[in-house]
């Protein structure tokens, strides 16, 4: 998302909300895009990408609130892509703290059964002048059959003896990241 908007956004939203550019970053270390920009709005806030039906990526961007020119105590919001709730009452300045991070992303997997994925900002109503805002949006297709193989995949969790059932009616959300087998340690052969 640039200064003057983004080609996803309807014309109507350049009039309730904005773009603002964050000059207090810096001597931040995010990097400038997609952080140096963010979309503000305090009414719903909508986001139409055009997809053929199927599973897609969605990368959602945020700095710490506290960068922005208004009070991130108000930054309370959830986002929905399409029929999936992916945060709600959510707080970037909150999260950032938590994991002691000043910028960072939401990753999730949603299956698009429509020939769009509407992804909706929308402040939360149990705040006075609630605000919802954005750094940067990223979505691509995914191959159908990396996550869902076509049939429901049997996921134990503990506490309970049957396993969950997950297939393409959720909306997955990636929590940790594993590197498995990036650093290759070498052996040395002492010698006795």
């Amino acid at each position: 998302m640039g200064e003057s908007g983004s080609n996803f956004l309807p014309p109507e939203y350049d009039k309730s909300s904005s773009t603002v550019l964050l000059s207090n970053m810096e001597d931040s270390l995010a990097p400038k895009v997609p952080y140096s920009t963010a979309r503000i709005t305090h009414s719903p806030l909508t986001y139409p990408f055009p997809f053929s039906p199927g599973l897609k990526f969605i990368r959602i961007y945020f700095i710490s609130s506290s960068y922005l020119v208004v009070n991130p105590s108000r930054a309370y919001f959830s986002v929905k892509a399409g029929p999936y709730t992916l945060v709600s009452d959510f707080n970037p300045s909150v999260f950032a703290e938590e994991l002691n991070l000043m910028f960072f992303t939401k990753d999730f997997l949603v299956d698009v059964r429509e020939d769009k994925l509407n992804i909706t900002f929308t402040p939360s109503p149990l705040i006075s002048n609630a605000f919802a805002f954005v750094n940067g949006i990223e979505t691509f297709p995914v191959p159908h059959t990396v996550y869902f193989p076509g049939s429901k995949v049997p996921v134990p969790y503990l506490g309970h003896h049957k396993p969950l059932f997950i297939n393409d009616e959720y909306a997955l959300e990636m929590l940790y990241r594993v590197s498995i087998g990036r650093n290759a340690y070498k052996v040395e052969d002492e010698n006795f």
